[in-house]
């Protein structure tokens, strides 16, 4: 019984090398994680921005199928509409969705804010959050605007830095001439 026994544990040399391996671990997987996090930022984007394209085609393809070309009359007393799933939708002379307001113009040139919001919220069934009040990006996922620019086009912002003066970096703009949707996102490097 002489021998004595000696405790079983780790050295701090051994405590320091596990701690550095943690680091070079951690340092390592940071940017994976943050990739993913800008992947899913523009997944999300991308899956809205192709929902609402198909059902602006579903919408025109129910004006041609209602016997609509284009030319048509689009003056609130003459403007053509369409039903869709119970929401009536005001179609512009090239037939697409324009706005869901009676009184209101749908021609392709004409657009506002409150129209493309109109837009948004008949052609989303469950249509995320959506503000066109710039000072009012927290209580929202999309910021939508008619573009000074181009009165053709509504833009939608997917909303990532709710101050007003933010630069918008994921968005995709609506064109009401061809139906086209443009999807806009940071650069993939």
């Amino acid at each position: 019984m002489g021998s004595l026994s000696r405790s079983k544990g780790f050295t701090f040399i051994e405590l320091v090398i596990v701690i550095i391996l943690l680091g070079l671990l951690a340092a390592t997987a940071l940017p994976r994680y943050l990739d993913a996090t800008g992947d899913a930022e523009i997944a999300s984007l991308e899956g809205v921005a192709g929902g609402f394209g198909t059902a602006a085609v579903i919408a025109r393809a129910q004006w041609f199928s209602d016997g609509n070309k284009r030319g048509e009359a689009i003056t609130p007393a003459d403007k053509v509409s369409i039903d869709l799933d119970g929401k009536i939708i005001y179609m512009n002379e090239n037939g697409w969705p324009a706005n869901t307001d009676p009184s209101a113009d749908a021609s392709e040139d004409s657009q506002t804010a409150v129209e493309c919001q109109q837009i948004w919220n008949a052609l989303l069934q469950g249509a995320p959050a959506s503000t066109i009040d710039r000072n009012d990006k927290a209580n929202a996922r999309y910021f939508i605007e008619a573009l000074d620019s181009n009165p053709d086009k509504c833009r939608y912002e997917f909303i990532l830095n709710n101050n007003p003066s933010a630069v918008q970096t994921h968005y995709f703009d609506f064109d009401l001439r061809d139906g086209t949707v443009e999807v806009f996102k940071p650069d993939q490097t």
